[in-house]
């Protein structure tokens, strides 16, 4: 069955004290990825849950110079709940901001969240899990996203025992895109994303591709982590993350170099 995602992905935008714009922004993560990021991200409430309330919640905001979304508000939406949970995502999506004669501008964005509460019933079957609440730390509510030098303690990866580490997990899981093989393609695929203060991976971006269906293999294995979030402070908070995944055909193995810190967007 064909599934139906939260976001309808027809972005509309508005240059703020400018009359054009000469490159328009647009999200550092792919569509595909902001989609799979919201099946993994949304909390739908549970009072809104409980009476099956499904709607569209239409947010506007503003994308800054250095690409975050901010003054979000509500055009058109629903319960608070889901009026709520959709800013909440909303926050969270990273832009490349737009650029007018070389230089960053901000922009008003707007775009639309579907609450569908018997698409929700599936993704949290197939996620494993509904609320997200793996941790007794308080989350920092700002918009601030920290290098791991900065941080008391860094991120760290939750798998199951019987992998040694995240490398050996990354090693195990990989499968070699069956294309990739046949037309002998080896390198590094380079991927940067955000570990949200929740654990919840986002905003992630192909730095350096290898093609073959290894990307999307890298994409995939990282897409199945869930991390205890990087501190600070005493607070859970967001961190910039890099990993390297490489392929290698001649030595018969796939190896994975993960949590090289990315240095910014």
């Amino acid at each position: 069955m064909k599934r139906t995602f939260f976001l309808f992905l027809t972005f509309t935008y508005h240059i703020a004290g400018f009359s054009q714009i000469d490159v328009p922004p647009e999200t550092l993560s792919n569509k595909q990825q902001i989609k799979k990021f919201l099946d993994a991200a949304m909390v739908y409430p549970k009072e809104d849950l409980a009476k099956r309330i499904d709607g569209k919640v239409k947010l506007s905001f503003t994308i800054d110079e250095e690409g975050y979304p901010v003054d979000v508000e509500i055009i058109s939406g629903q319960t608070a709940g889901l009026n709520d949970e959709a800013v909440r995502l909303a926050s969270r999506i990273l832009w490349k901001p737009a650029l007018k004669n070389g230089k960053a501008v901000k922009t008003v964005q707007t775009f639309t969240i579907d609450f569908n509460c018997s698409h929700y019933y599936r993704v949290v079957k197939e996620r494993g899990y509904g609320e997200i609440e793996f941790y007794d730390i308080p989350f920092d509510k700002n918009k601030n996203i920290y290098n791991f030098a900065d941080l008391d303690e860094t991120p760290k990866p939750i798998i199951k025992k019987r992998f040694i580490n995240l490398g050996h997990y990354i090693q195990e899981m990989l499968q070699y895109p069956e294309s990739a093989f046949r037309a002998g393609i080896q390198g590094t695929v380079k991927l940067k994303f955000v570990i949200e203060n929740d654990g919840i991976v986002s905003n992630i971006r192909v730095d350096k591709s290898v093609g073959g269906g290894c990307d999307n293999e890298a994409i995939r294995i990282l897409q199945s982590i869930q991390w205890k979030p990087g501190i600070k402070n005493q607070l859970a908070i967001r961190s910039h993350a890099s990993m390297d995944v490489t392929f290698q055909i001649s030595s018969n193995k796939i190896q994975g170099i993960p949590n090289r810190q990315s240095t910014g967007l």
